[in-house]
This record gives C-alpha cells, structure tokens and sequence, in this order.
C-alpha cells in the first residue's frame, strides 16, 4: 500500500471519530439515560412501564371495558354484571406501586358496575374510566388501537375510550348516541392567556346545543351548519337566536312596564260558632232536675223561655224566709237578694209573695235566642252549684277560620272584606270581615288562621261546612313582567333580556308578589327593558350547555 493511500485513510478515521465524539455531546442525555435507566425529559420521568404480565392483563381489563360501555351505549345492565366482575378480578392481580391508588379506584368502579340501575351503572362506569386513563397515561402502549371521546353533558368524569371510530356515547345512551366529540388521552395544562371575548371557542349547532367542534362542520345529528360561539357568549350565558329560529321554537318577548296590581288569595276556611255568641246555662244552686222543658241537643230556644224546672231544697228555704219576713224590711230585701243570685227572676220572686205561697220547683229560663249545642243533665240529675246544664248559642252570626298560606299573610288586614262561596251550593256567595289574624302559624302546616265574620241571619251556614275564601288585595302600581318570563333556579330568579342583534342574556332579578298573569320585580330590571315571555325554559337549556358551568352552576349554590 502506498504513503498516500495510508494518509488518506487515517484523514478519513479521523473525521469519523470527530462525528462520533460530536454526537455524543449532542446526545449526552438519552445516552446517558439508556445506561442508567432514568428517562432524562421531565415528560417522561412520571411515565411506569409495566411488566409483560401486567401489561397483558391492563389490555384484558381495556377490553371488557370495552364491552361495559357497549352495553351501557345500548341502554342496557344485563351484560355488564360479568364482565364487571372479570374486570374486578384481573385488577386485583396488578401489583404496581407507582399506581396503586388508581388500581384499587377502578377496581372498587368495577364492583360498583354490577347493578340493574342505568344511572348507577353510568356512575360508577365513569369512576372506572377515569382510573384507566390515568394508568394509559402512565404507561401510552395501553393507548394503541383506541379511541378517545368527550361528553360535554356528562355530570363526572366526561370522557370515555372505545375501539370504533364511529362515537356511541355510553353517559346517554340511545337517547344522544353521537352527543360528544374526539378528545385526547391527557388534558394539556396551557398557561394562562388573555382571551379575547370576540375571539370563537367553539362552533354548536343551533338545534342541538349539545354538540361542540372546535372546527366549522356539520352538526353530526342534524347535519345543519355549526354556527360559532364566543368567549364572550360562553362567560355571560348569552345565546343569539335569530327571528326565524325565535319562531320555530316558540319564543315570544314582552316589555317591562307598570301596572296597577290586584291579587287574589284565595284559601279554604271552616265553618265554626262565634265564640262571642256561645252561653253556658249554669247551676246557682244545689238541686234536682224534676222536669226537662228542652231535652235535646239542636232544639231552638227563645230568650226568657224555661229550659227545665229544678227542685232546691235552699230556693225552698229562701222563699219561706222571705214570706215570713217583714214587707220592706232589710230581711226580705236581703232574701229577695239572694234569690235573684241562686236564679230566680224578679217576676218569679213577686209571684211568689202576691201568691203567698212558695214553689217547690223554679224554672231555669233561656238566657239568649238561639240553638242548644250541649246538654249535661237529664230528668232526675242531681246538680250542684257550678254544674254546667246547656250550652247555647245564637247562631245569627258565625266564623270562618280560613287556612291562608304564611308567604300570603303579609297582605292581609283586619277589616278588608272576604268574599266566600260553598263548593257544594254553586252560585251561593257572601261577603264577610275579616276580624283577627292568629299571631301564630298553625304547627306542621305553614299556614296561619284567619278569622272572617258573616252575618247568617238564614241559617244557610252550618258549623263543619268547607268553604272557599278568596281575598282581593290591591297591590298598587307595580313593576311587572309576564309570569313565564321568570325562571326558577333554586334560590335565583332570571329571565332574559333581548339585547338586541339577536342576542338573549340572562339577567338575575329578585321577584315580589305574582297574581296568576304577572311577577313583580323589585329588582334587576327597569321599565322599558324587553324580556322573553315564552319559551324562556328552553333558552335556560341551551345557555346552560353553551356557557361556562360557572355561569350558571356557581351561583345557583348561593
């Protein structure tokens, strides 16, 4: 070999070796990483690889998950029972410490999936596919042949993996199979931005407000063209629906304004005695009962009429003193005292002095006009002083304790009048008084007792009768929007407003009285100001799933 082929090739070595040493400085890290079994890329250092038997029996559980979420797609439990139980088993054989806190989450998902209620199922399904998308994180060759989803409707873990390109939803099942779209394994953290509000987040479609692309398409249900939505939109709750689409789903608008407002409260309400009205006949003295005149309870009474005759053996002895005392004298005037006391009546005492002679039995006269209602004695009863004998009542005037709602009690006053009618006397109507409002509320019913007074000189109402009591209360001028513009969502009131260009926001408001066609705002919305009047419920919906869960989910728990 000649001088100069030997130079040449040491010139060539020596460029090799050059290149060599080049890359390994370039390549210091992943060398280094090979030898030493460290992963260099902070990306890298949490992955965990598992070894071949474990890895084998995450694919097997991948698999029957697979099959849970085709039956549970289907709207169906009936299949999953076995495979859950397969799953739990297979779990319970990896040995990973790295991850065993998601190992033991899908494994107690697993258990939890045996059950025929769907919407258990459905839990606890989510509950098993977050634990296994954490370990295909962990480990991405559990990633490979698979398929990643995202339910925007989902209340838990919204995402789920499945092995056909074609979505089929496994959180709504048959009713909203293709409700969802492509995501990835592992949400990126991106660093906070400012974000312009006219800037698109997302294109959905008009009519099916569940669907979200981050590309201009077609909705997959409807086939309709996405229309944008921006951050804006997505921050404020606002939704834009054009004139057309308003008609198509019903939606009609009203203007606030001020109106001169009556409500009706209307409550049932009992028929009882005026208590003002009820006597109690007496005994004054000792005696016995020798003839009853009324001997029944429900006999009209006339005032100053015996109710019974009774024998005292004292109104005897007091009538022979007062006979044999002096004309005038204090003894007799002190006697006829105390036989006025015991129960006789002047006309009774004078009889019996003009007579000369005393009565064995003295009558127990009416004291009203009216009806007996109770009655303790019969013929031959022996009574002391202080026995009750009737109970009467003058049934010319009677109460109705009306059961009136505690929200309604505040508008009414003692005085205003009550109209009243009798569900079984169609046509038949009274005006009465209302006379006392209870201070307190009736226990366990949340309503307070209202006391109306009506005259029933013809004895139509009966003690026991159901009546309907309507009160009218006169609200004065009152800010009001129609009753279906308002929306209830647990402690908050909304309606919405028409912005204008289409555009409908929800405006929170705090509400007072209602009278059946309108609402009284006390605050949130002024005169002039358009709201939607119908159909308000459905654009909740749509703003709910279009806006951002504070939008709507945080303030509802205040």
């Amino acid at each position: 070999m000649s001088q100069v082929d030997t130079q040449s090739r040491k010139r060539a070595l020596k460029v090799v070796l050059v290149l060599i040493i080049g890359l390994m400085a370039g390549f210091r890290g992943p060398i280094l990483s090979l030898f030493s079994g460290e992963d260099q890329h902070p990306k890298h250092r949490a992955s965990v690889f598992f070894d071949a038997e474990d890895y084998k029996t995450l694919e097997g559980v991948f698999s029957d998950t697979e099959e849970v979420r085709v039956a549970l797609a289907a709207d169906k439990t009936v299949s999953v029972g076995g495979v859950a139980a397969r799953i739990s088993a297979a779990l319970s054989t990896v040995d990973n410490p790295a991850v065993q806190g998601s190992i033991k989450s899908a494994h107690h998902a697993a258990m939890a999936i045996e059950t025929d209620d769907i919407v258990a199922a459905r839990s606890a399904f989510s509950a098993l596919s977050e634990a296994l998308f954490s370990l295909a994180v962990a480990d991405p060759r559990l990633q490979s042949g698979w398929h990643v989803f995202r339910c925007p409707m989902a209340d838990e873990f919204p995402k789920w993996f499945q092995a056909p390109s074609e979505m089929a939803n496994p959180y709504m099942g048959t009713g909203m199979l293709m409700c969802g779209a492509a995501d990835v394994w592992a949400d990126v953290e991106k660093p906070a931005e400012t974000i312009d509000d006219g800037a698109i987040a997302h294109y959905t479609c008009p009519m099916h407000p569940s669907v979200k692309a981050s590309v201009f398409g077609a909705c997959p249900i409807c086939h309709m063209d996405l229309t944008p939505v921006t951050h804006e939109q997505l921050n404020s709750g606002d939704i834009i629906v054009d004139s057309v689409r308003r008609q198509r789903i019903g939606v009609r608008t009203a203007v606030v304004e001020r109106r001169s407002l009556e409500r009706d409260i209307r409550a049932v309400g009992e028929v009882v005695w005026d208590e003002g009205r009820v006597v109690d006949v007496t005994a004054r003295v000792e005696g016995f009962v020798e003839e009853m005149v009324v001997d029944s309870v429900g006999v009209a009474v006339v005032r100053s009429r015996p109710l019974l005759r009774l024998y005292s053996p004292e109104l005897l002895a007091g009538q022979t003193e007062l006979l044999a005392a002096q004309t005038g004298s204090t003894v007799a005037a002190s006697v006829r005292r105390r036989l006025a006391l015991w129960g006789m009546s002047l006309a009774e005492i004078d009889a019996v002095v003009k007579a000369g002679k005393a009565r064995d039995r003295v009558a127990i006269v009416s004291p009203i006009s009216g009806v007996v209602v109770d009655k303790a004695v019969n013929d031959g009863s022996h009574v002391a002083a202080g026995d009750l004998l009737y109970r009467l009542v003058d049934p010319t005037q009677v109460w109705v304790l009306a059961e009136v709602f505690e929200q309604d009690l505040q508008y009414l006053v003692v005085g205003q009048n009550v109209k009243l009618s009798l569900p079984h006397q169609p046509g038949f109507s009274l005006v009465g008084e209302v006379a006392h409002i209870h201070p307190s509320l009736t226990p366990g019913s949340g309503t307070g007792r209202v006391r109306v007074v009506l005259d029933n000189t013809e004895g139509l109402l009966r003690p026991g009768l159901f009546a309907n009591v309507d009160f009218q209360v006169s609200l004065g001028e009152q800010l009001v929007v129609p009753a279906d513009a308002v929306i209830y969502t647990g402690p908050r009131r909304l309606v919405f407003v028409d912005k204008g260009e289409g555009r409908l926001g929800p405006v929170e408001v705090q509400i007072g009285a209602r009278n059946g066609e309108w609402v009284v705002i006390k605050a949130g919305l002024s005169q002039g100001d358009i709201v939607v009047s119908s159909g308000a419920f459905l654009l909740a919906a749509e703003s709910r799933i279009r806006s951002a869960a504070g939008t709507w989910e945080s303030q509802d728990a205040h």
